[in-house]
């Protein structure tokens, strides 16, 4: 299993750069830190980029033998990562048609109304909640929240990347925090240990060096 979460990782990481979702620049973070490197996963913005998101979000929960039968999107990323796992999911092999919704991060007083786009989360599902990363962890704690609300079961929690750093203050990644509180499992498509080895099989000497020395700084 995990050559093929590596694997899989890999090529997310290639197509990630190649649509501009992963770029090498100086990038002010929300943390005040100055970044290297900077990943967005609203740049997967179009048809082809879409179905290489949804790809790789399906084959991880695949991968890892995850039994669930609801995914759920967290607004604003989640809006594109969502949609695209579950489609993926059922066309991919022989298929596994799974319901989806999608979470918003305040709850509409008009319509529809409420904090879920869609039909709900039905009592006793099993649900994936998938986002692109974990910074502070304090949007997937409302998502938590609003699923455990509908008396459903949260199985294990999708983002794209973890960059693998140590928030100002703490012992362990933000991921690793997020787990210790709610022993729930935390998944990542790909992590920066990913991008290190991919950096290596193409040789990208500076890019390498200069992100040895922000893990050393940063990294947990």
């Amino acid at each position: 299993m995990s050559t093929e979460v590596t694997e899989n990782a890999l090529r997310f990481l290639r197509e990630a750069i190649l649509c501009g979702a992963l770029r090498f620049d100086e990038t002010p973070l929300k943390s005040g830190r100055m970044s290297p490197y900077f990943f967005n996963a609203g740049l997967f913005d179009d048809g082809h980029n879409q179905q290489a998101l949804g790809l790789a979000y399906a084959k991880l929960l695949l991968g890892l033998g995850v039994q669930f039968d609801t995914v759920v999107g967290i607004l604003d990323k989640g809006a594109f990562i969502a949609p695209a796992t579950a489609m993926t999911l059922a066309n991919y092999n022989e298929g596994r048609n799974v319901e989806v919704c999608l979470i918003r991060k305040e709850a509409k007083d008009h319509g529809e109304g409420g904090s879920i786009i869609g039909r709900g989360i039905k009592e006793g599902a099993k649900v994936v909640i998938l986002d692109d990363v974990i910074t502070d962890g304090a949007t997937k704690r409302y998502a938590l929240d609003i699923v455990r609300s509908a008396g459903a079961e949260v199985v294990g929690i999708v983002v794209a990347f973890d960059r693998g750093e140590c928030r100002y203050g703490a012992m362990c990644t933000a991921v690793q925090e997020f787990q210790d509180e709610f022993t729930i499992p935390v998944y990542s498509v790909a992590t920066v240990r990913h991008l290190v080895a991919l950096l290596g099989q193409q040789e990208e000497t500076e890019k390498l060096k200069v992100l040895g020395e922000y893990l050393a700084q940063y990294g947990a």
